[in-house]
């Protein structure tokens, strides 16, 4: 379609799309900030949605760094900067103006024509990111219980994302995982491969995770060197893996969720089933 007025709405809602990727429609993967202005626009004026739009894109952004939001796509983007040459010029040229141009030990000369500034001159900066697939976004979306905005609804149908998600018939026939052992494979399995473990709330993983926890500690261990053991055993570095842990096991929205498995197929969400 050459003309699509749901995408042209999304790139009014998040002012964070170039030009270039305004004409190439609906993206294969976005960054945190276009996530965050299509899945909460906001009027200019409007101070408290603006807020609220900032504080998701820095939940994404921590999401990613815990690993509970994968991020694998990586993109080329080309970057404009100041050339240093040029923005050395012009900081010279200023102290060389409040200098009153006398007694400054600066040669001057190098300044064409010394009564303006020299010009700003950029150069392009080749750069690689990794943005997040509509796929990922919409499993973390959904096991934080929140619903899509209309445009990344629009986002989803367009690359061909089902909401709510779903996983295959051959992910759901791993759960329930029968025992901690069966979850470090589970997990180690995608790190091992160089890609990002599924989100903590599919299947049975959270409470299997905290059962363990709980067998451990019934064996004199105290929480903190359980978690740390733990931690490293699915892998996580550090001087204090157990934070890492715990912040996937106990935050706020994954308290309490239903106990039991998964049926035939399972969405990807906090111990919720495919009705």
């Amino acid at each position: 379609m050459a003309v699509d007025l749901k995408w042209r709405d999304a790139c009014l809602a998040s002012r964070a799309f170039t030009a270039a990727e305004k004409a190439a429609g609906w993206p294969a993967a976005m960054t945190p900030e276009q996530l965050a202005g299509i899945q909460r626009p906001h009027l200019i004026s409007d101070i408290e949605a603006r807020n609220r739009k900032w504080a998701l894109k820095t939940a994404i952004v921590d999401a990613v760094k815990a690993r509970e939001l994968s991020a694998g796509k990586e993109v080329a983007y080309v970057s404009r900067r100041q050339t240093e040459g040029s923005r050395h010029g012009q900081e010279a040229w200023r102290m060389w103006k409040a200098s009153g141009r006398a007694n400054f030990n600066y040669d001057f000369r190098s300044i064409p024509g010394r009564d303006y500034c020299p010009p700003v001159v950029y150069e392009d900066v080749h750069q690689t990111r990794n943005d997040i697939l509509p796929a990922d976004f919409a499993a973390w979306l959904h096991a934080q219980g929140d619903e899509p905005s209309v445009h990344v609804r629009n986002w989803f149908e367009a690359r061909s994302v089902a909401w709510p998600p779903v996983v295959g018939a051959d992910e759901a026939s791993l759960f329930p995982l029968p025992d901690w052992a069966a979850l470090v494979r589970y997990r180690t399995s995608y790190t091992q491969a160089g890609k990002r473990a599924p989100s903590w709330g599919l299947g049975n993983q959270l409470q299997t995770a905290r059962a363990e926890l709980e067998r451990r500690q019934a064996g004199g261990a105290s929480k903190t060197d359980a978690g740390d053991v733990m931690g490293r055993e699915l892998g996580y570095q550090g001087n204090a893996p157990h934070k890492q842990l715990f912040k996937a096991l106990f935050s706020e929205r994954k308290k309490n969720p239903p106990a039991g498995g998964l049926e035939s197929v399972v969405r990807h969400a906090v111990g919720k089933k495919q009705a």
